[in-house]
Order: structure tokens, then sequence, then C-alpha cells
């Protein structure tokens, strides 16, 4: 009786460990962690390319946080393709472990999550288009103060063609056209990270329908002008002047155009503004 009793629990013992290493689970269910599960949110807006983006995801994030299987490319960072979610309130630095530029919350002013466009990776650290920072200067993080999100959507203002592309994955899905800064006030060429999608109440005389906030600043606006610096992408109650050099420096849009992206632009994309 003793001898079968010891055969049990020996097998009972095996078990609890097979079970404890994840043997026999399907592959879908082990390591998974919130960056997938984002993913997969994120690519709702496009079935077609979604479950490619997923399953690449996958092969490349584990863990809530900065924590990834390998470390992404700079040329990956640099073409927009993943953005930063803050994880808790957290001090914006010049460098690695350089000047303090400021304190920032997990919310923006607008009260929209603060996620940053990643555009560069050092060892624990990385760097982020910031608006507390000036046009084409970064702002640098702890990795373990953000969760990485791959972004699949870019954006590109041309200002010769004054007309913006949205692309997914590489391919064009959009093309609309766009009101640009006015002769003194051009629109700053440069790289931007999207922060704030924001709807009008509809009795804006300035921004129509809508706007998406933009971290990059004018820094020649129109003489007189008491609109503010920050750049935006915002709707207009004259179309017309769209596709013109009208603007203090912001990128006019159609209210359908605009809308449509509200519901495509990720917070954390990268648009790129240039000639």
């Amino acid at each position: 009786m003793n001898g079968r009793l010891r055969l049990i629990l020996a097998a009972v013992v095996v078990l609890v460990v097979l079970l404890a290493a994840g043997i026999g689970l399907p592959a879908n269910q082990r390591d998974t962690g919130d960056l997938e599960g984002a993913t997969s949110a994120a690519a709702a807006g496009d079935r077609s390319a979604g479950a490619t983006a997923a399953s690449a995801s996958r092969s490349r994030a584990r863990e809530p946080g900065s924590s990834t299987r390998r470390a992404p490319a700079d040329a990956e960072a640099r073409a927009g393709r993943w953005s930063a979610a803050l994880l808790r309130p957290e001090v914006l630095r010049t460098a690695p472990d350089g000047r303090r530029v400021a304190r920032v919350g997990r919310r923006t002013g607008y009260g929209s999550r603060r996620v940053f466009a990643v555009a560069e990776f050092r060892p624990g650290w990385v760097g982020v288009r910031a608006m507390q920072r000036p046009n084409g200067k970064l702002a640098w993080l702890p990795a373990d103060a953000v969760r990485l999100r791959p972004v699949r959507t870019t954006l590109v203002a041309d200002l010769s063609d004054r007309e913006l592309t949205v692309s997914v994955d590489g391919k064009i899905r959009h093309r609309a056209p766009v009101g640009i800064g006015r002769p003194g006030s051009e629109t700053p060429l440069g790289r931007y990270g999207v922060t704030d999608r924001l709807r009008a109440d509809g009795t804006s005389r300035v921004y129509g329908c809508c706007a998406i906030a933009l971290t990059g600043r004018q820094t020649n606006p129109p003489p007189g002008w008491t609109g503010g610096t920050r750049l935006a992408l915002h709707g207009t109650p004259s179309p017309d002047s769209v596709g013109r050099e009208v603007s203090a420096g912001c990128l006019r849009m159609r209210d359908p155009d605009l809308r449509r992206l509200l519901l495509t632009v990720p917070l954390g994309a990268t648009l790129t503004v240039r000639r």
C-alpha cells in the first residue's frame, strides 16, 4: 500500500511540474502581455492587415512596459514605427540622465492618455517627440516608465503638393488636400507626434469639426496672432481655403477628411512635414 501511495505522489509531483512549465498549453496562451492585446485593439480599424501586424508584434514584445524580446531598431523608431504610453508621472530630460525639462502626468492638458511618438532608443532610455521640447529636439524617458506599442500608421504632409498622405504598413490608404502656412508663417518642416484627437462643439470659427494636436510649435506666428503656437491638423468653416497658403502655420483640412483621421490615426503616430 505504501509503495502504491509513493507512486501516486510521484505522479502528482510530475504533473504539477509540467503544468508550471506551461507544457501542453497552446502557444497563443503563453507569455502574452498587454502589448499583444493593445496591438490587436489598435489594428481593429483595419482588419485586412490586422492579423499580420498582430503576429509580427507578438514576435517582438512580451510584457507591459518597455520590455521587448529585442530592442527595436533605431531605423524603425525614426520611421515612426513605435509609440510609448506613459505608465506613471515622470520627468522629461534633454538626454539620457540629462537636464530636467518638465514633469508630466499620464494625461495631457486636453485629457487624453499621454502617448509619445518614439524617435530613438538608448540602453534603458527612450527618446520621444514631446511638445515640451523645441521642434527637432527629443525628450528622454526611462524605458521602464513607458509601454511600447507598434504603430502601423504614418502621415506625411507635403507642402509643395499641399497634400496629406496616410499610410498603413507602408501602403498608402488615403490622400487629402491641406491648407498650409501663409508666407512669413510657413508650416515648420520636421517630424511631430500626435498627442490628442479633439472634437469641437460645432461652433468653432477656426477649427471646424475637430483637430489632431501635434507636438510641434509655430516659431513664426503672424504679427498680432493670439491663437497660440501649437501646431495641429484641424478643420475649417471655410473649406475653400483648403489647398491654399492661408493658415498661421497649422494644416487645414476639410471636415470629412479630418473625421476619417480621427477614427484611424492613433495617439503616438508620427507626422512628417516636408517640402
